[in-house]
């Protein structure tokens, strides 16, 4: 089940339940929940239709194809398990009180077929960092440090084939739309192209100068999992910007 990892290099969950099963079925469901909270405003469902075409695409040049639902994650996600009779489920670990609340609601439905990845949205697993005899760090200097230290995961290459079953419906994707042209295109590629167009000027004596054009540009892949959190800070610990 895609959640925040709509990305085909360094998935764990992907290359998970490639390695469990010889055919893979990879949904992603759009929640009508998260539309009522505000995010259907507009400009804002620009970025994720993008992203999703691109890991359509992504997903169709290696024999596979995304599998669109709509509703409860949950419960669509085990409508179409059911199809195809599927073993297992693979799904990234969340960070927010929403995801959490997903991954109960699946393990209800799953049990034990289901396999939760951490490391997948995020470098470290959540509360993985902490202090001896305490929950959480005060402050962040001796927190970074922690982090810094922390293991981590090897990063993973895209896998190069995927066999999907035929006959299991999918929703159309959601077309882009009119939306302005200063919006950053989404998707993994779009995302793999700006880190390397920036890899060189984020670190080239502005990135402490506020009126500098000297960011990164990288959040909103990160916060979508568009990229690899996990393999963007490999780079830097290799010495590679």
């Amino acid at each position: 089940m895609f959640t925040q990892d709509l990305r085909p290099h360094d998935n764990p969950v992907l290359r998970a339940a490639r390695s469990a099963a010889d055919q893979v079925v990879p949904p992603f469901v759009l929640d009508p929940a998260v539309e009522s909270a505000g995010f259907a405003a507009p400009n804002r469902p620009a970025f994720p239709a993008d992203c999703l075409a691109d890991l359509d695409g992504s997903l169709r040049r290696a024999g596979s194809r995304l599998i669109v639902r709509r509703g409860a994650p949950a419960e669509q996600t085990a409508k179409v398990a059911a199809e195809p009779r599927a073993g297992t489920v693979h799904v990234a670990a969340g960070v927010s009180a929403f995801a959490r609340l997903r991954e109960a609601r699946s393990l209800a439905l799953f049990g034990d077929r289901l396999h939760v990845h951490d490391a997948s949205v995020t470098v470290v697993p959540p509360r993985r960092v902490a202090p001896a005899g305490r929950g959480h760090y005060a402050v962040f200097v001796p927190y970074h440090r922690a982090w810094q230290q922390a293991p981590r995961r090897t990063v993973l290459g895209a896998p190069r084939e995927l066999d999907t079953p035929e006959g299991i419906g999918s929703e159309n994707l959601v077309v882009r739309g009119p939306f302005p042209p200063f919006l950053p295109p989404g998707g993994a590629t779009a995302a793999r192209e700006r880190r390397r167009r920036r890899d060189v000027d984020v670190h080239a004596g502005v990135h402490d100068d506020p009126a500098a054009d000297g960011t990164s540009r990288l959040s909103p892949y990160l916060r979508f999992g568009r990229l690899s959190a996990t393999e963007l800070t490999a780079r830097f610990r290799r010495g590679r910007p």
